[in-house]
Parts: C-alpha cells; sequence; structure tokens
C-alpha cells in the first residue's frame, strides 16, 4: 500500500515536472528542483537544466586556440570515472568514449574563457553533466554558465577566495554546531576537508549518480554560496557521528572527508541547508566573518542572474567587467573575525595547485622524502613539525602507496629509504592489526597494495631495508595468512628462479620471515592449518630450489662471488628448513630426510678455501651455514630422536668440529650450537651410551668446554675499552651467545647425566687453575677460568630473579667463596692489575646468593658497598647489580636483608653511586648505566620510611640528575628509574615528614616547568604522575595549592592531550586535582573543561578506559549537586559511543561507571532520573538489553564490587521496587550479581587476604617490565595503585551486597530466583 502511494505520488510529481518544463514556468520548476526528490528522472533533467541554468542568454566569445592548463586536464581526464547508476553504461568502450567528450568539453570552456584558470575538481564537475545531457554540445553550455556564474572564484588565479568561503563555513558551524567547531578548532583542523565539496558540488565525493543529481537539481537552483550551506547542513546533519570521532586531527579530518560517502539522507541535507541560508544569507555571513571580493561570484550572482535572458544574449562583458584577467586577479582578500588561515597547520600559500589539497591524502615521494629528511634534523622544532604532517596523513588514503615507492627508489637517499622503512615498519605495527577496541586507520584500497607491492619490493631491496620490511610483513602475515593474504606462497613460488639466485634470496628471505615466526608460536589447531597450507603449496618448489643450489654450489667451487650468493641461498633454506619443522615433523620432511642429511652433513664438514670469509671477526655465508646446520640437528636430536637415525653420525662430527675449529670470532656461532647439540644429546638418557665411556668425558672437559670457557681476548678489551657493554652482555646475555656460556650449558647437560663423572674431571682443571694462579698471581686468567668453571659445574638450575636455584651437591658453595671469592673482596684497591677477578667475585656472590646464609650475606654487604667506589666502571656496576639483586632476595616470602640490615649502607651506597654518576662528563654519559640508577631506587625501596634522613640529599642529587638528563634524553631505562628512585623517596619522605612536601615542591617545580616548556617528550609522562604523587600529599586539605592551581588550565590544553603517553598520566594527576580540590574545581567552573577532556577521551576507542577513570573522579570527589548539573550531557555522550561505536571494553567500563553512581548517596534517584529527562524509561531498556548481559563481564575486585554493591542498591531502592517496568527486573539482576559472586568468590577471599601484602610485594620485586614499561608510556609503580574505590566501607564485593539488600530481603525472598542462587543470597543476608 506505502509503495503505491509512493508511486502515485511519484507520477504525480513527474506530470508537474512536465507541465512546469513545457510551459518554461521556471518559478515552479525551481521549487520542484529545490524541494523533495528533485527533477527526478534523467530525462527530465536533460529537459530541464537548459531552462534552470539560462542556455543561450550569453553570446558566443569564440575560442582561442589553447589554453596554457590543457596538459593538466590531459591528465586528469584519464583518472575521471563515471557515476554509479544502472543507467550509464560502464564498458571500456564506454569509458573511454565519455573521456574523449569530457576532455573535448573542458578544453572548450577554457578556450572561451582562456582569463579562467582551471583547477582539479573542475573535470569532476563536468562528468555529471555529461552523463545527463550524453553529447559534449549541451554539457559544454551547461559548464559555460556554471563555471562564469557558480565557480567563476575557484577558478580564479589562486584558491585565496575559495578559502575564503570556507571560512564561511566554519563560521556556519560556530552558529548551528558550536560543538563540532569547538573541536576542529582544538584540534586545528582546518576546512579542506570540505574543499573537494564545494568545488566539486560533492562529485568527487559522492558515488552514487542519483545523489549527484539530486544535488545538481539544487544548486543550479541556488546561488553559489548555496554549495557552502549544504556543506554545514551536512556536518551538522552527521554531528552525532563527528563528536564520535578519536580526538586525532588526522582521525578527524579523514572522517569528515568521508561523510558524503556515508550520507543516504540527502533530501533532508538539501532543505536543511536552505533553511540555513534563509537564517544566515550571504549579506550577513560575510559580516559575522570576512568579506569577499566585491567581483565574487557569491556578490554579483543576483545582479547578474537576474539579467540573462536567452531572447536578448548579453556578452559576459556586459555582466562582470573584465577584459584579459580574471574579475579577481586584482582583488585581495580580507578577513574579519575569523581565524587567520596562518594559524591552520598547513599553509595555503605553499600549495601550487587544487591538487594538493583536493586529494592531500596523496602525497608524493618527494614530499615524503622532504618530511623524514627533516625528522632526522638536529633542529627538535623542525623534527616535530615534520612528525607531525606524517601523522596528520598517514590515515588518509593511498599515503602508503608513495612511502613504499620511496623505499624502493634507487634515486632517493639511501638514509631517506632507511628512513621510510623503518616509518612504514612502524606504521603497519601501529595499525595493520585491528579489533573491536581499536579504530581500523588502514583503508582496504591500501591494505591491498601493501601485500601487492611487498613482496617485490623485499625481493629488490637492498639487505639493510630488507630488514625492517622484513618485520613489516611477519607483522602482516601474523594477521593476515592465509585467509586474507592467500596469494602470498603461490607468489612467492611464482617468482623463484632457476637461474637468479639475487631474486631467490629476496623470495627466501620473505618466507624466512612470514614462517619464523612460528618457531616461538604455540600450538593450535589455526597454527597447523596454516603450516599445513604453506607446506602443501611450498615443499615441492623449496626442494627444487634446495637440490639446484647444492647442485650450483659444486659447478661454482672455484668461483668466490658466485659461491657467496649461493651459500647465503642455503643458508635461507637452512632457515626455512628449521621454521617448516619446528612444530611437528611434516609428512614431507620425513619422507626425505635421508636426502636433507645427507646434504646438511655434506656442508658440516665442507671446505672451500673460496667459500671462507676474509674476516675473523664475522661470520661468514659457510659458517652461518653450519651453525644453521647445528641448529637444524639439534631441534631433531630433541624433537624427532626416534625418526633422526643420522643422530650418531651427526654426533661423532660435531664432537670432532669442534676440537678442531679455530678461535677467531667468527665460528663462535657455529661453536656456540655446535655445543648446544651435545648438550641435547648428553643429556638424553637414550643417548648415554654415547657417552658412557669415561674417556669421553674427559676428553669433551679437555678438549671442548675448557678451551671454550677461556675468556677471549676480544671480551678482555671489551672491558677495558666499553665496560658497560661488557656487563650489559654478561648480565642480559647475547642474542647470539657466547662460546662462554654453550660450555657452562654443556656442562650442566653433562652433570644431568654423569653428576659424579663430570664434577670430578672438571675440579681437576679448577684446582690445577687455582694453583697456577697462587704460584703466579700476574696470571690471573688462570683464577679467572677457574672461578668460571667452578659456578659452571656448582649450577645445576638458575633463574634470573634468585641467581643459582638448585647447585651441585658435590661442591661446597660457601667454602669456595670463603676460600677463594672474599679475598678479592676484602679490600677495593686490590687486584689492580686484574680488576675483571673482582667482577668475577661479584658475580659469584650475585649467583650464589640464595645458596649463601644470611650471615654471608650481612657481612658480604659493606664490602660490596665499598666497591660502589671502585675507579673500574664495570666493577662498581656488578657492585651495584649484587647490592640491587640482595635487596629484593626473598625466602617463604620474606626479604632476607631487611631495612635493619641495609641501613647503616644506605648513605654509603647513595653517596658512592651519586659520586660515580657524578664523573660522566655528557647527559648520555651520564644516563648510560642505568644498573646504577635502580640501585639507588632499590636502596630507597628498601629503607623506606627510615630515608628520611638522607632524602633532602638524595632529592639533590636526583634533581641535579633529572636536570642535566632532560637536556638529551638517550636511555629509557635510567630514565624510568630515575623516576621511580623520585616517586619512591617522595612517597616515604613525606609518608613520614608532611612538611617534606614543600622542598620536593620546590626542588623539582622549576625541572619540572623547563621540561614541559621544551616539550621533552620523553619525560612528560613522568612528570604528570610524579606532580600527582605530590599533590596527593595536600589530601585533606580542602584546597588545591596555588601552584597546581596556576598549572591546571595549561594541562587542559589539547596539544598535551594529543600525544598518547601522556593520556594514562594525566589522567592521574586530574584524579589527584580532583580528589584534593573537587569542591573547588566545581565552585570556580573548571568543571566543563574537564568534562571536555572526558568527551575527548570517550570518542577513543584506544582510550575509552581513561576516560571512565577520570569520570569516575569526578563523579566521586565532586559535589553531588554538581554532579547533578553535568551527569545528563555525560550520559548522552555514553550513549551515544554505545549507539554508534559499542565495544566490550566501552561496555564493561560503562557498567562499572553506572555501578559507581548507584553507589552514591542519591545515586539510584540521580541516574534514573536524569536517563528520563534524555527519554522516559530510558534506563529501563539499556538495563534490560545491554547492561544485564554485561554484567558478568566486569573485571578486577573493586570494579566487581562497585558493580555488586551498586546494583544492589538499585534493586533495594523504593523507586525500582515500586515501578513495574523496574521491577519485572528485580529477578535478571539478582541472577546477574549472585552469579558474579559466585562465580568470584574463591577469587575474591584470596585476594583480600592478600591485599596487605600486595603493595609491599610489588615494591620489593619491582622490575622494569613489571611496571608496565613501554616506549609509549611508563607507569610508575612506586607511586602505588590510583584505583578509585566507591564503596570504601565495604571489603569486599559480598559483605557491601548484604548490606545493600537488607531493606529489601523480603523482594529477594519472592523473587523467581533459581535454588542455588537464592541459598546463596539467603545465607548472605543472615550472616
Amino acid at each position: 500500500m506505502e509503495n503505491r502511494r509512493r508511486r502515485r505520488k511519484s507520477v504525480s510529481r513527474v506530470t508537474q515536472i512536465s507541465q512546469a518544463i513545457k510551459g518554461r514556468d521556471l518559478a515552479t520548476l525551481k521549487d520542484l528542483a529545490r524541494t523533495g526528490a528533485g527533477l527526478e528522472t534523467t530525462r527530465l533533467r536533460r529537459r530541464a537544466w537548459p531552462l534552470l541554468l539560462n542556455f543561450r542568454s550569453l553570446v558566443d566569445p569564440g575560442t582561442t586556440s589553447l589554453h596554457p592548463d590543457e596538459g593538466q586536464v590531459d591528465l586528469d581526464v584519464p583518472r575521471t570515472g563515471l557515476p554509479k547508476s544502472r543507467e550509464i553504461r560502464h564498458t571500456e568502450h564506454a569509458v573511454q568514449r565519455r573521456q574523449e567528450q569530457l576532455r573535448s568539453t573542458v578544453v572548450s570552456v577554457l578556450r572561451m574563457y582562456p582569463w579562467l584558470s582551471y583547477y582539479q575538481g573542475f573535470h569532476e564537475l563536468t562528468m555529471p553533466f555529461l552523463c545527463v545531457f550524453g553529447s559534449e554540445k549541451p554539457t559544454q553550455e551547461a559548464m559555460r554558465m556554471v563555471a562564469l556564474f557558480f565557480v567563476r572564484d575557484a577558478m580564479s588565479p589562486g584558491l585565496e577566495h575559495v578559502m575564503q568561503q570556507l571560512q564561511l563555513l566554519y563560521v556556519l558551524l560556530k552558529a548551528i554546531a558550536p560543538n563540532v567547531h569547538n573541536l576542529l578548532e582544538e584540534l586545528q583542523v582546518p576546512p579542506f576537508f570540505a574543499i573537494s565539496w564545494v568545488l566539486t558540488w560533492f562529485a568527487h565525493d559522492v558515488d552514487d549518480f542519483a545523489s549527484i543529481c539530486r544535488i545538481y537539481d539544487f544548486l543550479i537552483v541556488s546561488p553559489p554560496m548555496q554549495v557552502v550551506y549544504v556543506a554545514a547542513a551536512l556536518v551538522k546533519h552527521s554531528e552525532r557521528e563527528v563528536l564520535a570521532m578519536e580526538r586525532d586531527f588526522a582521525m578527524v579530518h579523514t572522517g569528515l572527508t568521508k561523510l558524503p560517502q556515508q550520507t543516504k539522507e540527502w533530501d533532508s541535507v538539501l532543505e536543511d541547508s536552505w533553511y540555513l541560508k534563509s537564517e544566515y544569507p550571504e549579506t550577513k555571513l560575510q559580516q559575522m566573518g570576512c568579506m569577499l571580493a566585491q567581483k565574487s561570484a557569491v556578490n554579483t550572482f543576483a545582479a547578474t542572474w537576474t539579467r540573462l535572458d536567452p531572447a536578448r544574449p548579453l556578452p559576459f562583458t556586459a555582466l562582470v567587467a573584465t577584459k584579459a584577467n580574471h574579475p579577481l586577479a586584482e582583488a585581495t582578500p580580507t578577513v574579519k573575525n575569523a581565524t587567520s588561515t596562518a594559524q591552520w597547520p598547513l599553509v595555503i600559500a605553499t600549495m601550487a595547485s587544487a591538487t594538493m589539497i583536493i586529494e592531500m591524502a596523496q602525497v608524493t615521494q618527494q614530499s615524503l622524502a622532504q618530511s623524514l629528511q627533516q625528522t632526522l634534523s638536529a633542529n627538535a622544532q623542525e623534527r616535530k613539525q615534520a612528525e607531525q604532517f606524517l601523522k596528520s596523513v598517514e590515515h588518509g588514503e593511498h599515503f602508503v602507496v608513495p612511502l613504499l615507492q620511496l623505499v624502493n627508489s634507487t634515486e632517493a637517499d639511501e638514509h631517506i629509504r632507511f628512513a621510510a622503512s623503518l616509518y612504514f615498519k612502524n606504521f603497519v605495527r601501529r595499525g595493520w592489526a585491528t579489533s573491536d577496541e581499536t579504530e581500523d586507520t588502514i583503508s582496504a584500497a591500501d591494505r591491498q597494495a601493501v601485500k601487492s607491492e611487498l613482496v617485490g619490493l623485499m625481493i629488490s631491496a637492498p639487505k639493510k631495508l630488507q630488514l625492517q620490511l622484513g618485520e613489516a610483513v611477519s607483522i602482516i602475515a601474523e594477521c593476515d595468512f592465509p585467509e586474507r593474504w592467500p596469494e602470498l606462497i603461490t607468489t612467492l613460488v611464482g617468482k623463484l628462479s632457476a637461474t637468479d639466485f639475487h631474486v631467490n634470496n629476496g623470495i627466501l628471505q620473505t618466507a624466512h620471515t612470514v614462517f619464523k615466526g612460528w618457531r616461538s608460536a604455540f600450538r593450535s589447531d589455526e597454527l597447523y592449518a596454516k603450516i599445513n597450507y604453506v607446506l602443501n603449496e611450498f615443499t615441492e618448489a623449496y626442494m627444487q630450489v634446495f637440490a639446484t643450489t647444492d647442485r650450483l654450489i659444486g659447478e661454482h667451487a672455484n668461483n668466490r662471488a658466485a659461491l657467496q650468493v649461493l651459500l647465503h641461498s642455503l643458508n635461507l633454506l637452512c632457515q626455512i628448513y628449521y621454521d617448516l619443522n619446528c612444530q611437528d615433523l611434516p609428512p614431507f620432511f620425513e619422507d626425505h630426510m635421508a636426502e636433507f642429511m645427507q646434504t646438511f652433513h655434506k656442508y658440516l664438514v665442507y671446505t672451500n678455501v673460496q667459500a671462507e670469509g676474509d674476516d675473523d671477526d664475522v661470520a661468514g655465508d659457510l659458517e652461518e651455514v653450519k651453525a644453521s646446520i647445528c641448529e637444524i640437528i639439534e631441534l631433531y636430536a630433541n624433537r624427532y630422536e626416534e625418526d633422526f637415525a643420522q643422530l650418531p653420525q651427526f654426533v661423532e662430527t660435531v664432537w670432532s668440529m669442534l676440537t678442531t675449529v679455530g678461535a677467531a670470532h667468527k665460528y663462535d656461532t657455529l661453536v656456540s650450537r655446535g655445543m648446544a647439540f651435545l648438550r641435547t644429546v648428553v643429556r638424553n638418557p637414550r643417548q648415554r651410551q654415547l657417552f658412557a665411556n669415561g674417556d669421553s668425558l674427559q676428553l669433551i672437559c679437555e678438549r671442548i668446554v675448557i678451551p671454550n670457557a677461556v675468556l677471549p681476548t676480544a671480551d678482555e678489551e671489551l672491558f677495558e675499552d666499553d665496560p658497560m657493554q661488557f656487563v650489559r652482555r654478561d648480565v642480559e646475555g647475547s642474542d647470539a651467545g657466547s662460546r662462554r656460556e654453550a660450555a657452562a650449558d654443556l656442562v650442566r647437560g653433562l652433570l644431568d647425566q654423569f653428576g659424579a663423572e663430570t664434577t670430578q674431571a672438571m675440579s681437576r682443571f679448577i684446582m690445577q687453575s687455582l694453583a697456577q694462579y697462587a704460584a703466579n698471581s700476574a696470571d690471573w686468567r688462570q683464577k679467572d677460568v677457574a672461578m668460571f668453571m667452578a659456578t659452571s659445574v656448582a649450577v645445576v638450575a638458575s633463574v634470573g630473579a634468585l641467581g643459582a636455584t638448585r647447585v651441585n651437591s658435590l661442591v661446597d658453595v660457601a667454602d669456595f667463596y670463603n676460600t677463594h671469592v672474599v679475598p678479592h673482596l676484602r679490600a677495593v684497591d686490590s687486584d689492580r692489575d686484574a680488576p675483571i677477578l673482582k667482577a668475577d667475585a661479584l658475580k659469584y656472590v650475585t649467583t650464589f646468593r640464595s645458596q649463601l646464609p644470611h650471615d654471608v650475606l650481612v657481612q658480604a654487604l659493606p664490602m660490596l658497598t665499598a666497591h660502589l667506589a671502585h675507579p673500574d666502571t664495570a666493577v662498581a656496576t656488578y657492585a651495584a647489580v649484587a647490592i640491587e639483586r640482595l635487596l629484593v632476595l626473598k625466602q617463604q616470602g620474606v626479604l632476607r636483608l631487611g631495612a635493619s640490615d641495609v641501613q647503616p649502607h644506605a648513605e654509603a651506597m647513595l653517596s658512592h653511586i651519586f659520586t660515580a654518576l657524578a664523573r660522566a662528563d655528557s647527559p648520555q654519559k651520564l644516563a648510560e648505566n642505568d644498573y646504577l640508577m635502580k640501585t639507588v631506587m632499590r636502596v630507597i625501596l628498601a629503607s623506606r620510611t627510615s630515608i628520611l634522613p638522607l632524602a633532602p640529599a638524595a632529592l639533590e642529587a636526583l634533581a641535579r640528575i633529572l636536570a642535566e638528563v632532560s637536556k638529551n634524553p638517550s636511555n629509557p631505562r635510567f630514565s624510568h628509574f630515575l623516576f621511580e628512585a623520585l616517586g619512591a623517596l617522595a612517597r616515604f619522605a613525606c609518608a613520614s615528614d608532611a612538611s617534606a612536601i614543600a622542598q620536593f615542591e620546590a626542588t623539582l617545580f622549576p625541572i619540572f616547568q623547563n621540561i614541559l616548556q621544551q616539550d621533552v617528550a620523553e619525560f612528560m609522562p613522568y612528570v604528570f604522575q610524579i606532580l600527582a604523587q605530590l599533590l596527593s600529599v595536600h589530601q585533606g586539605s580542602g584546597r588545591l595549592p596555588d601552584a597546581y592551581v596556576a598549572l591546571l588550565q595549561p594541562l587542559l590544553q589539547p596539544a598535551l592531550w594529543a600525544a598518547q603517553p601522556n593520556i594514562p598520566a594525566l589522567v592521574r594527576l586530574l584524579q589527584s586535582y580532583l580528589q584534593i580540590g573537587g569542591a573547588q574545581l566545581a565552585a570556580e567552573g573548571s568543571l566543563q573543561p574537564i568534562l571536555g577532556v572526558f568527551q575527548r577521551l570517550v570518542a577513543s576507542r584506544a582510550n575509552d578506559h581513561h576516560a571512565f577513570a577520570l569520570l569516575l573522579a569526578v563523579t566521586l570527589y565532586v559535589p553531588e549537586s554538581a554532579l547533578a548539573n553535568v551527569l545528563r550531557p555525560v550520559l548522552v555522550l555514553c550513549l551515544s559511543r554505545l549507539q554508534t561505536s559499542r565495544t566490550p571494553k566501552f561496555v564493561r567500563n560503562f557498567v562499572h561507571y553506572v555501578g559507581a553512581i548507584l553507589c552514591l548517596s542519591s545515586g539510584v534517584s540521580m541516574l534514573l532520573d536524569t536517563m528520563d529527562s534524555i527519554q522516559p524509561d530510558l534506563f529501563v531498556s539499556l538495563l534490560q538489553n545491554i547492561l544485564l548481559d554485561a554484567l558478568p563481564t566486569v573485571v578486577g575486585r573493586v570494579e566487581r564490587k562497585t558493580t555488586v554493591v551498586g546494583f544492589g542498591l538499585l534493586v533495594a531502592s523504593p523507586r525500582f521496587q515500586n515501578s513495574p517496568s523496574y521491577a519485572a527486573l528485580t529477578t535478571p539482576v539478582l541472577l546477574q550479581v549472585t552469579s558474579i559472586l559466585m562465580d568470584a568468590a574463591v577469587k575474591d577471599s584470596k585476594a583480600q587476604a592478600d591485599q596487605a601484602q600486595a603493595d609491599d610485594e610489588d615494591l620489593d620485586s619491582l622490575e622494569i617490565d613489571d611496571s608496565g614499561y613501554q616506549a609509549s608510556f611508563a607507569r610508575l609503580a612506586t607511586l602505588g595503585d590510583a584505583k578509585i574505590d566507591p564503596c570504601p566501607q565495604f571489603t569486599d564485593a559480598a559483605a557491601g551486597l548484604a548490606q545493600a539488600l537488607k531493606p529489601a530481603q523480603s523482594v529477594v525472598a519472592s523473587s523467581q530466583l533459581p535454588t542455588e542462587a537464592r541459598q546463596f543470597l539467603s545465607t548472605l543476608l543472615q550472616s
């Protein structure tokens, strides 16, 4: 019925349009074009538009021979597609024909009026006219009228006059959509998002032909400025979506450009724009904003258009005075009460053409190269501007293609290419993976373009770039392969060459990049499906390349250059072999094991002087091949022993190799992996017979372990030349490992099966070395190797946090310490010629700290403290590491060294460390030794409140260090521990003496101010956290100190919140502001800007949890009367997110927040009243459809308690029970809160029991990883947990719910709960 009425109405309207055309009733025709569905059909428009555009009312001026812009037209026209419509044929021939007509039409108009300048977009404006008229002549006439009377300002020599019109768009938005205007102003988003709307009448942005024609109907019967009113109406129409966008320049700009694509209700938008024009006519609008030029098409239209008459054609010059120049050629734009374009991030004056504005996202290689070059600048401001520009364009479409082209450009500077590859890798890392909690910032077209180009780029790129691109490939493959990148393997296989191994190496490197992630992946059906997919597509081609590579190596045995390429191929093939076999033994490789293992054995014993590298310090391709083969056979020995028939042969071969290989550094990886293979075999009881011969163990120890346990000469030099690198590699290990580490691991493997025999054999060597040192103390290397071997034999198992956890029962660790270690620690100035022995002694204490008795550790502490003052950096650092590890050592959950043990030495510890740090001659050198700063932090934490006497000196020293390193932050770990130390010092000193806060603020504020003024981005999150801590000390005063009041407004500036790392810290700081002075802020009107921050955060999927953390502080710390005044707009924003961009995380946080409101004294009535003011019975629907299902998803002890108590109070409230619609939900709500308690009862009881210890444990065991350290944001664990508890009076959720439901026990008793839930609640209420 409705469809029939609509058809009748449409038929009636078509009749009206036909009659108006036939009778040339322009008034009726204009009204029909302006309203409703417009002129309905293409046939009617073909007849109506000539009348409405005053065809043949201008004298034909003739044509010139050429227009200077025709070259640009020739570039643009071939890229112009046809609108989407069933009326339009899209065959290749039809498109080509239309493009030919388009070029002819545009060029004809330009030649008629050579003073018009072509702009990119004019061709797109023309195409819909051409599709309606179907031929060139009427389209040419239409475009002549449009060019001269509607878009003439855009066809002036510059774009300044168009920019003025866009400024008036902002004036309109300020009047009709102030929230949107404020957002754009806050983020400094210029109106460029709308320029294509204005210049092309939305044809650039709208694909649907019917919608384009409807817009054209409207605009050709309106003044030239009407398109600006349409743009404003469109933004107003989409206001909710705009305000829900993430508060980021690039995200908002990109989102705005997409509004025309997303809009379906054009009739409403156009109608609204007409009313806008009547309320804000052009003259009034110019007075409110900027005055357009007198000869602007906007200001001359009324006087000129009405004079047009087809019966009496006029030359255009009779209407608007012009000769050879554009009427606006001499006009100077003026601005009044409008934001200057100079304030916008991009300056119009630098733009060469409209192309750069209309398609800002289509950045060029040149602009990217320039920006990337500037990111390497020594000028901080220049770097920052370049980074901001890159960030602003990276979310636009077609950004990534020119970026990859720049990576591939052999003409570009190699540093720029590397910077581009690094930016691409980070771009992929930031945005490729998507989830419900993140925004998808990369378009589908760009994703496909990347996957299409990346394989080819990996093949051709230099190795340095391949490493960066490879990481990107790995990330993309992890996300997309094989479901969304099924062609990857077939593409790789298809590009393999039988002759070009340079190409093959690129392909193999790409394959290894994709596959290597499987090595550390957990087993799963999904992983196995992926591996099987690759095996089916890849293995046959892989084996062919493997065989061909082996054959060619033999054929080119005397060709050094060819061998280098082929051996690199073989190494990649070996790495891929490991990748494909790492999870399970595939049938293909099981079937071909004999062939592969024969080849592997061949190259394990392969020798060829042409294949050897020239540099003894760098492993060549042959050494890398052999190391990769050792890695493969270790895998097989460990995982596939039963199928690995060749194992004994490889044991013999590797054993022989390890006894003959040279000592050069280039063999280190090969030797380490060879020993790792032997260790794996010897630990296997089933292979015990291979080593059961007593001579075998003696030979392994003598010929393999001992030679590789000697400190290499290169390490001796490193100890002297770069002590920090030596310590870091020793303490943290290295990816490649070392011969010494591998030898120690082999000893531990031997101990597993031959404990007594190995201990006896190694002890003989140890005692022999100790005797040689005793006879000649100058031969310190004997003592060094003896201490290393003693440690290797003694340690059976170890972990980083505890050192050795299980020791060899045949070794007396304490006796060795007293006899051979303590002599090196008694005096700081001993071992002057062999400081490395002091390092060995300190390492021994660190390693066996869990085994040495408490009294030994207490006696060692002053010796370790004294060595902090050792002049050798490595020795002092090892002392710091030893002390730091001792201070966190626990036994049965209790620290082995208490505050009383540490306090006598705390002052000396801090003094020695600060003295050592003061010797640094630059900020970078100062920040180099993070081990020292970590020990400072640990000493403060171990001292707790007894640090107070030392606090003034420690604060002064830390402040001096902070001021220095803030000049050039270079070591994130040092910085993190520095701020942790400051946070711990402030926490414990102020806890002992509240008056100490004044000294902290007086000392730190000037440094913090400098950090903020200099925009030291790395330190700003830390500064905000320390400020939050210092401010919280003022709790109880009821008022904010003046210094913090003065700081509040700068903290709310959008620029600070635009940096993601700042957000968690700033939220924490604002929470402190509200906690100390919530009532003051409400009384002084400061809540609105804080809620503006909430509005910004809640629109972002990445930050909405921070929004709720801030909102929770507002809710709990401002007076309820003030909260009631702002709750409605807050809830509207939340409901808008629920409607437009709901995610599980957002819903979970919203449920918790609702629970927090309900916990307020008048929270139930406040919430329900506010919800009803938005929409009657809104909360009933919200509770039934969203909140109930989401209740069990709330996580966290405090969060669950708040939710359970809040909704318990809701159910028990008279208002809830007295309303039938609410009361009907009693049972569902009770069932959900009860299920939360029943599921979480055990967890909550344990959490409550452990809570008292939790904070101390966190501080005692604080590690950088545990503290949330990462590149983007590092939470300071020493500040404690900032979690806000809306109902602290209840110790747990069960007790709170029992108290909440007491007034409604009868309701609970009469509810229709399942038996188990009812009994649970009954027991709870009785207790």
